[in-house]
């Protein structure tokens, strides 16, 4: 049987106890994935960042997957600062890049791939590499987070934006990342239904201060649950013995 069992969260607790497990034996120690502290190379960041035209505004989509590129993409133009922006379309699968681009080109856009980058590619760019995501999140002004426009996905790890203090527009499809949504929802901007996400961008676009404030707020939540690491291995020390 059971010495100890780790839960991350008081949710998973009180599964665990649904389907029969002793409570006695059940400890909450957090979340593994609050425990990140990245680091990027800062002459890659210069090089990226003089990628970017003066003056535009960087929204980067990450982890996208199909028709959410287009759903974006509709929202920018829709409210009228498309030649203000510089779109980073990140793919969760680098190899529909081809693709993206084809449809970024119907709905007006000038977006080429990481590998062929041109400068006359303004309007934006499509990361087709791996190990690239990070970079960006660092330079964009807001990120919007795939994954959770369509409903077979359940969303992605907005963490990793919070921890580069970025505001992150999210859509209603987060079920396997609830307990990380649940806690960080009032310091993220919502967008429930994929039609409202024009006033979303909208709203983020226009109100620095807002942005800040949701991504300061998001970032002190993130760091006030760092430990669940050290909790773990003190337990794994306590019943094993070879920490």
């Amino acid at each position: 049987m059971y010495a100890k069992i780790l839960a991350q969260s008081s949710i998973d607790m009180e599964n665990m106890i649904t389907i029969g497990m002793p409570k006695k034996l059940i400890s909450v120690t957090g979340n593994l994935k609050y425990d990140i502290n990245y680091s990027v190379d800062e002459k890659k960041i210069d090089s990226l960042e003089s990628m970017i035209p003066v003056n535009k505004f960087v929204i980067v989509a990450g982890s996208t997957h199909s028709n959410e590129e287009e759903i974006i993409l509709k929202a920018i133009d829709k409210i009228g600062i498309k030649d203000d922006v510089y779109i980073v379309i990140v793919p969760r699968n680098i190899e529909r890049g081809e693709d993206i681009k084809n449809t970024a080109s119907k709905l007006g856009y000038n977006l080429h791939l990481y590998t062929d980058y041109d400068r006359s590619s303004e309007d934006g760019i499509i990361i087709n590499t791996i190990g690239e995501l990070l970079n960006w999140y660092k330079l964009s002004d807001i990120v919007i987070m795939g994954g959770t426009f369509i409903g077979n996905m359940g969303g992605h790890n907005i963490l990793e934006a919070i921890y580069f203090k970025k505001a992150v527009i999210v859509g209603r499809y987060m079920y396997n990342f609830i307990e990380i949504y649940e806690y960080m929802k009032e310091s993220v901007f919502n967008c429930k239904e994929k039609e409202n996400l024009p006033e979303v961008i909208k709203l983020a676009y226009e109100n620095k201060e807002l942005r800040e404030k949701l991504a300061n707020s998001a970032y002190e939540l993130l760091i006030q649950n760092n430990g669940a690491s050290k909790k773990t291995m003190e337990f794994i020390d306590k019943y094993i013995g070879i920490v």
